[in-house]
């Protein structure tokens, strides 16, 4: 599951979608996404929901447009990081980087790592059952 409207968002569900069989990106008001995008993932058949994430727990999004199972979540959700949704939560498939991660530190070389490691620990995940 993919939370996010922009091109981050998007970017995610395209590169997700060469692995994952079910791709489902979720965004809470508008799609802000460069259309060249948006086209690219739905011709990939990408799941677009139009909905605001309400709760996540035990890979299972409660949100207003309808609960859904997850395997991971990723979020690209803006530069203004908002994330309420995943404050307190611990899941080990829950994963946070760049902005929302990071707080003041607001630099492109370590969302880039932040984003490397996630990629390895989802790798991880998926070949192995585990992070360590």
């Amino acid at each position: 599951m993919i939370i996010g409207g922009g091109d981050i968002a998007f970017d995610y569900a395209l590169s997700a979608s060469e692995k994952c069989n079910d791709v489902t990106l979720i965004y809470r008001s508008t799609i802000k996404a460069l259309p060249v995008l948006v086209d690219e993932v739905m011709a990939k058949g990408i799941k677009i929901v139009q909905g605001e994430v309400e709760k996540i727990e035990n890979g299972v999004a409660y949100t207003s447009a309808g609960i859904f199972e997850f395997d991971e979540v990723l979020a690209g959700i803006g530069r203004i990081p908002n994330v309420e949704i995943v404050e307190g939560i611990s899941d080990a498939r829950i994963f946070v980087i760049g902005d929302a991660k990071n707080g003041i530190y607001r630099q492109s070389s370590l969302a880039i790592a932040d984003g490397i490691r996630t990629a390895m620990k989802i790798w991880r995940v998926m070949k192995y059952g585990d992070t360590e």
